[in-house]
């Protein structure tokens, strides 16, 4: 398949599960080399690109998060400096919900991460997955934001502020989100839906919605159920 990423565009990638969606984003991110074809930002072929200034022009929330045995702090900030600037530590704590969980730990965002057999204090799934969200969203002057399922492991109120976060950032960068949740697509300029690996559909909301018999529109309804009292047709 070709599909060209159009700077300042907010791209959906969706599909069932092994469609291939979190492959294309770790070949979007340099992570992965393919062994056809090519992926290029701005012509330049990323097999021949310095990684480290790949890497520096990205901000990326993968599915499986790390989870740092570090403090709070540096979980955030890794590989961006010392964290200094507590402001906007604190910002992308926020956007992303972490601001709760640092509340509550001992030592705020000088708290060591680590199981508690070690001397640290563990987190949940969705604590980490908060911390990082504001990992990615503290590298706010990447051109590049790359969300594969950030909000898998979140309540619908942290959710909510995390895309809301994620929108505000869209304005002068390129967002690639992969999601299964649709409600959060549609604020997308262009969504694609994959399965197998191929390029199944592509569209706004509104224009892949017009083919009824699409996967778009079948998922679509699929989830819509889950939220209606009455039964859909």
């Amino acid at each position: 398949m070709s599909v060209p990423v159009r700077r300042g565009e907010v791209l959906a990638i969706v599909g069932a599960n092994g469609s291939g969606k979190s492959t294309l984003a770790k070949l979007l991110a340099g992570l992965y080399t393919p062994t056809h074809g090519v992926v290029t930002w701005d012509e330049v072929d990323l097999t021949t690109a310095d990684p480290e200034q790949v890497w520096s022009r990205l901000a990326m929330l993968p599915q499986d998060i790390a989870r740092w045995q570090v403090t709070a702090r540096e979980n955030i900030t890794l590989g961006q400096g010392h964290g200094d600037d507590q402001a906007a530590v604190l910002a992308a704590a926020k956007a992303s919900g972490a601001d709760g969980v640092i509340a509550r730990l001992p030592d705020g965002l000088d708290t060591n991460l680590a199981p508690s057999q070690w001397g640290g204090r563990d987190l949940s799934g969705g604590q980490w997955q908060r911390l990082a969200g504001a990992r990615a969203l503290y590298r706010d002057h990447a051109p590049l934001l790359i969300c594969d399922e950030p909000t898998s492991a979140l309540d619908p109120r942290t959710e909510e502020a995390v895309y809301d976060r994620i929108r505000a950032l869209s304005a002068g960068r390129t967002v690639v989100l992969i999601t299964h949740r649709l409600g959060s697509t549609r604020a997308a300029d262009r969504i694609i839906v994959l399965d197998g690996g191929h390029l199944l559909e592509e569209g706004t909301h509104e224009s892949i919605l017009e083919n009824e018999e699409g996967e778009y529109a079948a998922m679509w309804r699929a989830q819509a159920r889950t939220y209606s009292d009455q039964p859909q047709v």
